[in-house]
């Protein structure tokens, strides 16, 4: 049996290419973060037990710190979640000798409106310097950056703009918004998930992949407005709040999609249905 381990298997992605990758035979185990533990040598005993243990054929890391914060304790905080933990992960696996591959979801926030590498947040940051990591060890096992630009999908607790959205209709609670000229690219977690899986099928050589999931459509947020009903829009305040500084305006969209993969889940069908229920 294939075995899969999941670095962040109770979070949104991470449940659902759990749910996946359990449909497609494979056995999978969910890993904890290097942020459960008292030091970061119980990690690294923790981590290599697991690898002697299952010896596992593919290794995910979707587990992230996104803090928007630039202190120093949130700093460390994303540091050792988003470079340190899975850096042990990958360490043990490259030494291991293990037949295996390596998949850490990146994101978007990495990249300016022309492609080039220009961090949004710390947290972007934190997400290119773990790939500079991949990159070293791509000489030992096969390495892959899967970027994700932004998700939606049933059962997202998260406190998204999307889900904001749907909330405010469901409640008839009227929401201030900013003028709305931000970008989002937005693709569904099952798609995401599927994306990430065929990933792995590509990954056929010991080297470097980077690769994006991706819709082709880009929406501005005053955009996605007119995808809710006509009776709903009335409660989106356009102007109510200011930008924060940290805000998309133009996104680069044609970097090199997953091969052989597509998305297949509808936005506007994926309002309706949440409206209707």
């Amino acid at each position: 049996m294939i075995k899969a381990l999941i670095l962040g298997s109770s979070g949104f992605l991470g449940g659902e290419l759990v749910k996946l990758l359990t449909i497609e035979g494979y056995s999978v185990i969910g890993m904890k973060n290097i942020t459960n533990f008292s030091s970061p040598n119980d990690y690294v005993l923790y981590v290599k037990n697991l690898v002697t243990q299952h010896k596992p054929n593919l290794v995910i890391n979707c587990s992230a710190n996104q803090s928007l914060g630039d202190d120093s304790g949130t700093s460390i905080e994303i540091i050792n979640s988003n470079i340190a933990g899975p850096t042990i992960v990958l360490s043990e696996l490259a030494l291991s000798g293990i037949s295996t591959k390596f998949i850490s979801v990146s994101t978007s926030w990495q990249y300016d409106e022309n492609g080039h590498y220009s961090p949004l947040t710390l947290y972007a940051a934190s997400k290119k310097a773990f790939e500079d990591l991949m990159l070293y060890f791509s000489n030992k096992i096969p390495v892959c950056a899967v970027v994700l630009f932004d998700t939606f999908g049933e059962g997202d607790a998260r406190k998204k703009v999307l889900n904001l959205m749907i909330n405010t209709c469901k409640n008839n609670i009227p929401i201030e918004m900013t003028p709305g000229d931000q970008v989002i690219n937005l693709i569904h977690v099952n798609d995401a998930a599927k994306g990430i899986i065929a990933a792995s099928r590509e990954m056929k050589e010991i080297k470097f992949y980077s690769w994006f999931l991706r819709s082709k459509r880009v929406l501005k947020i005053k955009e996605l407005i007119n995808l809710f009903p006509k009776k709903y829009r009335h409660l989106f305040v356009l102007g109510g709040r200011n930008y924060r500084d940290s805000e998309i305006f133009n996104i680069y969209n044609d970097f090199e999609v997953v091969p052989n993969w597509v998305h297949t889940h509808n936005l506007q069908d994926f309002i309706n249905k949440q409206l209707s229920s």
